[in-house]
């Protein structure tokens, strides 16, 4: 039902809209992590079944989030509490670079699905190791 609401939401706002919110929600979780350990507790799946090991490194779930929703590294905190068990941080440019001025991205509600265009927007890769330097994270 909560899932729905916020779906109908997200998809009414628009994907530039949609992904700016989203991302200061995450972004908010990261530096009140009591907010997304609620969520996690209540909606992340724990089961040792899950448990990956590859190339020497743990996996809490074989569900990873690739490159695209976190460009610059401000989420990664709060998109592990709620589950995944990988997050890939990107695209990061060499220097920042500003979003394309049109619409970048689609919501195809009837494929339940993102459709992205060309243009990184990145705030650069010392302040993406800076963001990431934060966390007791595995590069």
């Amino acid at each position: 039902m909560r899932y729905e609401i916020f779906r109908k939401l997200l998809f009414k706002l628009g994907s530039e809209k949609s992904y700016d919110l989203s991302m200061k929600i995450l972004e908010f979780g990261n530096k009140n992590p009591w907010i997304f350990q609620i969520i996690g507790n209540n909606y992340r799946v724990k089961d040792e079944i899950l448990h990956q090991k590859i190339l020497g490194l743990d996996f809490h779930n074989p569900i990873g989030l690739g490159a695209g929703l976190d460009r610059n590294g401000v989420a990664l905190e709060a998109l592990q509490t709620v589950g995944f068990g990988a997050v890939e941080i990107g695209t990061v440019t060499p220097k920042p670079q500003d979003k394309n001025v049109e619409q970048r991205m689609d919501l195809l509600e009837k494929n339940r699905s993102v459709q992205r265009y060309v243009g990184f927007e990145s705030r650069g890769m010392e302040v993406v190791k800076r963001n990431l330097s934060k966390f007791n994270v595995t590069i």
